[in-house]
């Protein structure tokens, strides 16, 4: 029958590639219906490849190197705050991004500028955007919760090779002090969100706070932020630490060892004039910092106040005095590591963190007893395992004895743990099995003060913990000791004079450190 109605090769051929042209077209028809259909489905943002804009170098000439001159717009979430901040030309506009009525049965998938109670806006993200990338001013976004940050991530990967401005990127991942709340963007899943791509954005992960009642940033704090860094990916970005004014009394040794591991800074914020400020705690800060690593968000009147006497260290309390006075000199220490795990040993400018018997400090030279030695100092235990609470550390001062390669010192040791139990002991000494031990009069701390004299052969080891709070160590108990007289018989002097922590459950935090 083809060959009646077509009976050359001709009219064959014709016919055949009429009918594949026709499958063609209609392949590339669902082809391209395809492509518009999945290109509709929520996905995450490929990586942009705009350069990394760091925001003191975008203001080298007007900042000269210190954040005290940066000027910031806080809560931008309106048109006007927005115009008024550009005329205003302030250096960082920051504004705050959820979804249009989050929480609610009207919720729209709209990330809009706007600060829980308030759930609309006239300023959406897209137009916040459109009106800053090419501005004079940083964009600083605060992602109150993690539902809007992946369609928010999609919108600036969109415009991401027109930002010409230094971009942060912020969220409360971790819960602070206190009574703090739970964060409402967990820290994996924001990190995770933003470790593959945004390298041009500076990455600002901060704490959960209650700034009615405000307490201390604590170890435990930072060590949380410090291991959700190193385990996300996320340890040679930008990263910045924002931190509540009226919260930095007895935190910031704890906030600069932090910083110390990072490409860092700190933004230190005051959310409103009710927040409690310690001027001479931000003075302190900025002693301790260089002044181009912090960022101050204050209100008019607490910065107006600070501006004047920034610099006037003469401001510093005793309690400032006295911390830097037993600050730990690491210059004077050799710090050894035997296994060459680097997280055994975690030191700062301040402190040193030591993490069971491979990790030692020892003296950089011999010392000797034959006239009086007082060894002062305070030490704070944490758990490597947050969810432990059953934990061991402790830390062992050794003197009248040597270094082993085997890491186990010889000669007196001096020992308080996390239960307040201290020990005088002998270890590896020829003829001896001295061992005393007394609690320290406190149930459970994880923090002490500590002393050991020494005058001759006599020894005394004294140790009291805090009162209230460990970040607040000025007010202790009555101090617990032992004392005992040596015999010489096998004890070395002069000596090197080696601490470690003697169990690899916790970190012994060597926090102040002074030898007379």
């Amino acid at each position: 029958m083809f060959s009646k109605r077509y009976p050359t090769m001709k009219h064959r051929i014709a016919v055949y590639f009429r009918k594949c042209n026709l499958k063609i077209a209609l392949s590339l028809v669902v082809i391209f219906f395809l492509y518009k259909w999945m290109n509709k489905l929520p996905r995450m943002p490929d990586a942009p490849v705009v350069s990394e804009v760091d925001a003191m170098d975008f203001f080298e000439n007007k900042l000269k190197g210190d954040g005290l001159n940066f000027t910031w717009a806080h809560a931008t979430n309106s048109l006007e705050q927005l115009h008024n901040a550009q005329k205003a030309k302030v250096y960082g506009i920051e504004a705050d991004v959820i979804f249009k009525n989050e929480g609610t049965s009207y919720q729209e998938q709209l990330p809009i500028m706007a600060h829980p109670p308030k759930l609309r806006s006239d300023l959406t993200l897209q137009m916040f955007l459109h009106e800053t990338i090419l501005g004079e001013s940083l964009i600083k976004l605060d992602f109150k919760t993690l539902l809007s940050v992946g369609l928010s991530l999609q919108i600036i990967n969109e415009v991401a090779d027109n930002i010409k401005v230094p971009v942060w990127l912020n969220a409360d991942i971790l819960q602070g002090p206190g009574d703090a709340p739970p964060p409402s963007t967990p820290a994996s899943s924001f990190i995770n969100k933003l470790s593959s791509g945004f390298h041009f954005c500076t990455i600002s992960l901060g704490w959960t706070t209650n700034t009615r009642h405000p307490v201390p940033y604590t170890w435990s704090n930072v060590y949380e932020m410090y291991t959700t860094i190193m385990s996300t990916g996320i340890s040679k970005r930008k990263l910045t630490f924002p931190v509540a004014a009226a919260m930095l009394k007895n935190s910031i040794i704890q906030l600069k060892w932090l910083c110390e591991h990072f490409d860092s800074t700190l933004t230190v914020w005051q959310s409103s004039e009710d927040d409690h400020v310690d001027i001479s705690e931000l003075v302190y800060l900025r002693s301790k910092f260089p002044k181009d690593k912090i960022y101050y968000d204050l209100m008019p009147i607490t910065m107006e106040k600070f501006r004047h006497v920034a610099n006037n260290f003469d401001m510093l309390t005793q309690a400032h005095r006295t911390r830097e006075e037993y600050s730990v000199d690491t210059t004077k220490w050799v710090l050894k590591v035997s296994n060459l795990h680097s997280s055994d040993l975690k030191v700062g400018e301040d402190v040193v963190w030591l993490s069971g018997p491979e990790a030692q400090l020892k003296s950089f030279r011999r010392v000797t007893t034959s006239k009086h030695m007082l060894i002062r100092g305070a030490v704070s235990f944490i758990a490597k395992n947050f969810a432990e609470q059953s934990y061991k550390s402790s830390l062992q001062i050794f003197v009248f004895g040597e270094d082993h390669l085997d890491n186990h010192p010889s000669g007196i040791r001096c020992s308080i743990d996390n239960s307040g139990r201290m020990i005088i002991a002998s270890d590896h000494v020829e003829g001896s099995s001295l061992y005393l031990d007394k609690d320290a009069g406190v149930s459970r701390s994880s923090c002490y003060h500590f002393e050991l004299r020494i005058s001759g052969y006599t020894v005394e080891f004294s140790a009291s913990a805090p009162k209230f709070d460990c970040n607040v160590m000025q007010e202790l108990h009555r101090p617990q000791s032992i004392k005992t007289e040596l015999d010489s018989k096998g004890l070395l002097d002069p000596f090197y004079l080696i601490m470690r922590n003697g169990r690899s459950e916790g970190y012994a935090i060597l926090e102040q450190l002074k030898i007379t």
